[in-house]
């Protein structure tokens, strides 16, 4: 009997509301921490520099018959800017007119500078010159092919 009135007990008296101010802070403030914790940093892409560096059997072939314009870059490192502006202008000459007949060569002392070296690529990438090639110590600038869709007038 002892157990009934127990019962009945429970049963007559008033529950509380229960808030539940952890449990409801739980919901949202878990999903944000999950979010800002498992979110991937963005890897930095570093900047990287492409070229061909071909074989000699490879190379010697685009050198047969065409004049060889040799630019030295020595110690003088301020002349060696202006050389430099000097390729630039001498590589979109031989882009604009098409120019297969010379070829533009960057000889590099042992007083260059890797950064004149990167600047030189740099002007190269710049002004969309897509042929030059570094072999034995130097930089060749080729000139480009006339494009094969041009319209010519015939009158």
């Amino acid at each position: 009997m002892y157990g009934i009135v127990a019962g009945c007990h429970l049963l007559i008296m008033k529950r509380r509301k229960l808030f539940y101010v952890p449990g409801m802070m739980s919901l949202l403030v878990v999903p944000v921490l999950f979010y800002y914790s498992f979110n991937p940093t963005p890897v930095k892409r570093q900047p990287v520099i492409k070229f061909f560096a071909p074989k000699e059997s490879m190379a010697r072939p685009y050198f047969k018959g065409k004049k060889i314009n040799t630019v030295y870059l020595d110690d003088n490192h301020s002349l060696n800017v202006e050389k430099l502006d000097f390729i630039a202008q001498e590589a979109l000459k031989l882009k604009f007119y098409h120019d297969t007949t010379q070829i533009i060569k960057v000889q590099f002392t042992e007083e260059a500078t890797y950064g004149e070296f990167v600047q030189l690529v740099n002007s190269m990438q710049m002004n969309s010159i897509k042929r030059y090639i570094l072999f034995n110590n130097s930089f060749y600038i080729f000139g480009e092919y006339p494009p094969e869709s041009q319209y010519y007038l015939t009158y």
